[in-house]
């Protein structure tokens, strides 16, 4: 994070970190909105599951949810590359 009294300061730097803290923040939204408990994702690795339950709605929301293959597995969404089907 650059601070105005900062040597490596600029307005364009700043600026453009700001509109890609905000892109991040509606590509967030936009995905938490999609996740429901009940609803089917695939994971690369674990496959098909189920979500069987939701902590939180954040950058940090954990998701637990049942794979066919490997059972119950608890995933941070914002690690877990999953697709929501």
């Amino acid at each position: 994070m650059l601070f105005y009294n900062s040597p490596n300061y600029s307005f364009h730097s700043a600026f453009f970190a700001y509109n890609a803290a905000i892109k991040d923040d509606e590509n967030e939204s936009q995905a938490d909105e999609s996740i429901e408990v009940g609803k089917m994702v695939k994971h690369p690795q674990f496959g098909l599951g189920e979500i069987r339950a939701i902590e939180g709605r954040s950058a940090n929301t954990k998701l637990t949810i049942d794979f066919e293959k490997v059972g119950v597995k608890k995933i941070l969404i914002k690690f877990g590359n999953l697709q929501v089907l």
